[in-house]
């Protein structure tokens, strides 16, 4: 991670950043392990909101000079052979169990007995008391090439929509974000989670060294009106003025990510950028502002 100084030839505006707001990163993936029960418990004690704490405190981080309200969360979901929903980023387990078995060859219970020894993965279903007080969740749906479209809508229809705790999911401010076309046109005819705004993912790939970065942002944003998206979730990188306002004046939310760097957090405020997702929220955070 990157915390760099104020910088004095960069002019920044004390009151904007008062409109941006702050998310965790796959709950607080700089400071606990991703996606883990514990990330997200840490999460919510930055909170006003939080339950009594029962972690560990993390040694205090050096505060730089500004801070945002933290309101909110952004975890992933991965599908399992068996159609069940679990909170993970990666398709396969060798980055964070040293396993090189894939999310989607497995079934829960063989998810379950390769991880559980080390930290066991979290189902969705099992998110709802990390999720309390939050004025915003962005929920990523995962895919890869070997996603099967209709079995990941069904799980997500299940889960956020007709099983026991469905009703509980949807009083909740959840956004579901996904890089995939495919499946934003798949939940768009999806009347059963119409309830759900979406927001379209955007990172760097090769297109970008071939066409204009301003000519592929447009496509991008046009893309994301006509998936039905209400939010689009960029790579920081992307993001500049010209585009903030063209989100603005079409009534899009922005999220940017990953940023861990004072500097950064400072322009993308600035620039009127709304929501600004960083791995190490107890950096950059006030305590989280009720509505």
């Amino acid at each position: 991670m990157t915390f760099s100084h104020s910088n004095p030839k960069y002019e920044y505006d004390s009151t904007q950043h008062l409109h941006s707001k702050l998310l965790g990163h796959r709950g607080a993936r700089g400071e606990y392990l991703e996606n883990s029960a514990i990330g997200f418990e840490y999460l919510q004690s930055l909170s006003n909101h939080s339950p009594q704490q029962t972690i560990p405190t993390q040694p205090p981080l050096a505060k730089p000079s500004f801070a945002l309200p933290l309101i909110g969360v952004e975890f992933d979901v991965q599908l399992t052979a068996d159609g069940i929903l679990v909170v993970y980023h990666d398709d396969n387990l060798e980055r964070l169990y040293q396993h090189q078995a894939r999310l989607d060859d497995l079934r829960y219970q063989q998810l379950m007995r390769l991880t559980q020894p080390t930290l066991p993965i979290l189902r969705l279903d099992e998110m709802l008391p990390f999720l309390t007080g939050y004025q915003r969740i962005e929920l990523e749906v995962k895919t890869h090439i070997r996603s099967h479209i209709p079995a990941l809508v069904t799980a997500l229809q299940h889960t956020l929509s007709t099983s026991d705790v469905a009703s509980k999911f949807m009083t909740l401010p959840i956004t579901l974000t996904s890089f995939d076309t495919s499946l934003h046109a798949s939940l768009q005819r999806c009347k059963k989670l119409a309830h759900y705004p979406r927001g379209l993912l955007v990172e760097k790939d090769n297109n970008f060294h071939n066409h204009s970065i301003s000519t592929i942002m447009d496509e991008k944003l046009e893309m994301a009106q006509r998936l039905g998206c209400q939010h689009l979730g960029l790579q920081h990188s992307l993001i500049d003025k010209s585009f903030v306002q063209k989100c603005h004046k079409r009534n899009l939310t922005l999220s940017a990510w990953t940023v861990n760097d004072e500097e950064q957090v400072k322009k993308l405020a600035t620039l009127g950028v709304h929501y600004i997702i960083t791995d190490y929220p107890s950096l950059f955070s006030t305590k989280m502002i009720p509505e």
